[in-house]
């Protein structure tokens, strides 16, 4: 008796502190407890992977462009991409062994494995559920046009890596206490405004994700205005990498180079894309053919993932809407909405003739990446 009232004192101590962390604000760690050791192993097992197959050359694409650009400290074509330029060229400037091509090649291997990495730990902190998250990380990780990008100099791998980061924000978000979640969304702030020094693209994820911790803060009463003008202030600052481009025209002598940045007006005409179309893939005029352009990219997603990974994604967001957990369900509202946004989004503005295959494989890119 005297044991079992000693027990029920201390389960009772052992919620009155867990009730006192949530009030307290008290964020559990980003990997969790106990789930160290298999995070590890995957990522290890990407990145060996990944770099074992690394390209040992100049692969095709804009991969020249890229090269280039880190090797001298140069500016890439529009809008510039100035993170994975300076990433690249400090790299280079780190490693003292194989060519300038290799080296940013491995670069983008390692940045690859990162990414589904951190596809696995989000599965994980979703579903708690090893086994999904090794199918979830493995379809991604070993897709074709996600394998492609990440073994050669290309954008979409650290591209893949933010837009993975703020999927496992949207989770950590959710799972947060309510005092804790402004600072989650200034946490992911400032991967949006890395990931906009990158590729343009990831501004459809941003809107949909920042729109909802917004409006989920302010139902919350979560987030003061001191808190959201920081916020903000943490994504600006985060744009930083964009000086590299000014910083090049003056202090790089890069035998080629895109643009004039030495200008506002250069800057901007650069970093807005204006010789390409803003808002669209090319500066043609054509229309874009939103039928025509979900029919590509739905037909190349299932020839990407397979037809299984497209019913197992049916269906587990189907089982999201069962009455157990109210954090999965409105994560995974979230991430579906943040994906049919950035579809319908791409596809509305996508102006490309699908009579030349070249073209089509612009939007097949765009489905995996």
């Amino acid at each position: 008796m005297g044991k079992a009232a000693k027990k029920t004192v201390k389960t009772s101590h052992q919620k009155s502190e867990t009730a006192k962390d949530v009030e307290e604000g008290v964020l559990e760690p980003l990997v969790p407890e106990g789930a160290e050791w298999h995070v590890l192993l995957a990522a290890s097992l990407f990145i060996a992977v990944y770099t074992k197959c690394t390209a040992a050359s100049i692969p095709s694409g804009d991969a020249g462009d890229f090269i280039l650009a880190a090797h001298h400290f140069g500016v890439a074509h529009p809008p510039g991409y100035p993170l994975y330029v300076t990433m690249g060229y400090v790299w280079n400037s780190l490693i003292p062994y194989g060519s300038p091509a290799y080296k940013l090649n491995l670069l983008t291997s390692i940045i690859g494995g990162v990414a589904a990495t951190v596809i696995y730990l989000t599965s994980y902190k979703l579903t708690l559920s090893v086994p999904a998250a090794v199918y979830s990380s493995g379809v991604f990780a070993f897709s074709h046009l996600i394998w492609f990008h990440s073994v050669g100099a290309e954008i979409f791998s650290l591209n893949n890596l933010f837009c993975a980061l703020l999927l496992l924000w949207v989770v950590r978000f959710q799972q947060a206490p309510v005092s804790c979640r402004a600072r989650v969304a200034m946490e992911a702030s400032c991967i949006s405004g890395f990931s906009m020094c990158n590729q343009h693209t990831s501004a459809l994820f941003i809107a949909v994700i920042g729109a909802w911790m917004f409006l989920s803060c302010l139902y919350d009463k979560a987030i003061t205005v001191k808190q959201f003008v920081h916020t903000g202030l943490v994504f600006v600052l985060s744009l930083i990498p964009y000086v590299q481009l000014p910083l090049s025209s003056f202090i790089a002598f890069a035998p080629s180079s895109w643009g004039d940045h030495r200008t506002l007006k250069g800057f901007i005409k650069h970093v807005s894309r204006e010789e390409y179309g803003t808002f669209r893939l090319t500066a043609d005029d054509r229309p874009s053919d939103l039928i025509g352009n979900l029919g590509t990219y739905s037909s190349d997603l299932v020839h990407e993932l397979g037809m299984s990974t497209a019913v197992l994604a049916v269906c587990g967001v189907l089982l999201a809407f069962l009455p157990i957990n109210r954090h999965v369900k409105t994560s995974v509202i979230t991430l579906v909405c943040t994906a049919l946004g950035y579809i319908l989004f791409f596809c509305m503005q996508a102006n490309i003739d699908h009579s030349r295959e070249l073209m089509k494989g612009v939007v097949s890119t765009h489905s995996a990446d």
